[in-house]
């Protein structure tokens, strides 16, 4: 996301090269349900190394739509997860895939380990929702309309990683 001074001096955001004006944005914002923000967003990643419960129903406030199978399956697999090479404050911006073998790597470890073994209907949505409780600053939420809006720029990132072997990179 880039911001940028638009005509007339007012402010412009620019997200996957598309703009909006900061007013735009902020009556957006402002449309967000209350609830989704009081209880997804605020209370927090919780427990470090573990998968609760609770943290499974506040991804129902963004509809993350997580069965009760596969709410024991991640609370399961969450046991033996690789937390502890993801530091809580951890933020995408310093996850750099040109350098082997530090966050980046190490996030995307962590993602591995319940991408691989997922059950049936547990895709990247899923995981997106849960793994951002646990560490917000790292892992965003990839939704359909998510994965949509950044597919071409998802693909470009893939070109200038040939080592990752990715078709697209969010």
């Amino acid at each position: 996301m880039n911001r940028a001074d638009g005509e007339a001096g007012s402010t412009v955001l620019v997200i996957a090269g598309r703009s909006i004006d900061i007013d735009t944005a902020t009556a957006k914002a402002h449309t967000y349900p209350a609830v989704t923000v009081a209880r997804y967003d605020l209370p927090g990643p919780g427990a470090l190394k573990e998968i609760t419960a609770d943290d499974i129903a506040r991804t129902h406030k963004v509809r993350s739509r997580i069965s009760h199978a596969q709410r024991d399956w991640f609370i399961r697999s969450a046991v033996d997860a690789p937390w502890a090479a993801v530091p809580i404050d951890a933020q995408l911006v310093d996850a750099d895939p040109h350098v082997s073998g530090e966050l980046y790597d190490r996030a995307e470890a962590l993602y591995e380990h319940f991408r691989t073994a997922a059950p049936r209907h547990v895709r990247v949505a899923k995981i997106s929702k849960v793994l951002h409780l646990k560490r917000p600053g790292l892992f965003p939420i990839l939704d359909s309309k998510v994965i949509a809006f950044y597919r071409l720029h998802a693909r470009a990132a893939a070109t200038r990683y040939p080592h990752r072997g990715r078709r697209a990179m969010f």
